[in-house]
């Protein structure tokens, strides 16, 4: 969990929902739309927990385990109406099911530390007067991961800029490939032989996420504010499956900059080769429903890592920056 945050999504079935009353949307992109203008303050809307009893009532674990006295970060993903009327409770018990700590979050993120006397733990959504929810994720980062982030909106992440040279002129702009139940960055040592770099993450499992009208917003405004605090010349467009590669193309075709796009090839890696025309785009436009389902178990990560130390080990006179 180190070089990733973990997400949790509400899925039908898992899990305890407050069902008297509601009315309850499970939607094609993944999120949950939720009404009920008639239940208390201060009930539970949805629970998660990181202890199943499948014997008993047929449940599963589903939050991550956590370590013993480290700190992490909870960050809920959703738009309450009214604003700020769903709080997330974090409640921690110990092996006799007595409660150790609480952790209640008023705020769309909070800091809180896993206790030495916790044995699992429940998150909840809590009712703060809301009437509907558009809810997409609550996830969990350790204190480590969440420091790498700069800006975070509409379910997009902004990594810190990473430097190199300080005399580079050249900016690579990693978008990373959607994954679910996770999102992380690229290990220290892959940036450092990638260079002056930045990374475009999503917790959202949208096909049109780095692309859509409000995202394309979110994501020139960042890179405005990127341009003016560094000496630019030149961007490489870094994508390296279906939606990172679509969203290298439609922003290298859009920038002003002289841009070169880099998109995630083959060499010798069987595996990778065995799904070459879903990796590399021949011409802007969406890859098949058929071709999206061969790879849906391939390691993106992976991926990426192998082709930044196969480039960099071929360019060891200034890697990428030429």
């Amino acid at each position: 969990m180190t070089n990733q945050r973990i997400v949790v999504y509400w899925e039908s079935g898992v899990g305890e929902t407050y069902l008297y009353g509601s009315k309850i949307d499970f939607l094609k992109e993944g999120s949950v739309d939720f009404k009920n203008d008639r239940f208390p303050s201060g009930t539970k809307i949805h629970t998660w927990r990181s202890k199943g009893n499948y014997q008993e009532d047929r449940s599963s674990v589903q939050l991550p385990l956590l370590e013993k006295n480290k700190k992490y970060v909870v960050k809920l993903d959703a738009i309450s109406y009214p604003e700020q009327s769903v709080y997330v409770q974090i409640i921690f018990f110990n092996r006799f099911h007595d409660i150790v700590d609480r952790v209640i979050a008023k705020n769309e993120e909070q800091k809180f530390l896993y206790p030495e006397a916790a044995y699992y733990y429940e998150i909840s959504l809590l009712n703060a007067g809301m009437t509907h929810l558009k809810f997409y994720s609550i996830s969990i980062s350790e204190i480590d991961f969440h420091s790498k982030i700069t800006y975070e909106e509409g379910g997009l992440l902004l990594s810190n800029h990473i430097s190199a040279d300080e005399n580079s002129t050249t900016l690579n702009i990693v978008f990373r490939e959607p994954e679910k139940g996770f999102v992380s960055f690229l290990p220290s040592i892959t940036q450092q032989k990638l260079g002056d770099s930045i990374e475009i993450g999503t917790i959202r499992q949208l096909s049109d996420i780095y692309v859509s009208p409000k995202s394309r917003e979110i994501i020139e405004e960042w890179l405005n504010e990127i341009y003016l605090q560094y000496n630019i010349e030149n961007i490489n467009w870094i994508g390296h499956g279906p939606v990172s590669n679509q969203a290298a193309q439609v922003y290298a075709a859009k920038n002003d900059f002289k841009s070169k796009l880099f998109i995630s090839e083959t060499y010798e890696n069987e595996n990778v080769r065995a799904q070459q025309r879903v990796m590399v785009y021949e011409e802007l436009g969406t890859i098949s429903e058929v071709q999206i389902s061969d790879v849906m178990d391939m390691d993106y990560d992976k991926v990426l890592v192998d082709w930044v130390n196969h480039l960099t080990s071929k360019q060891s006179n200034g890697g990428l920056n030429e």
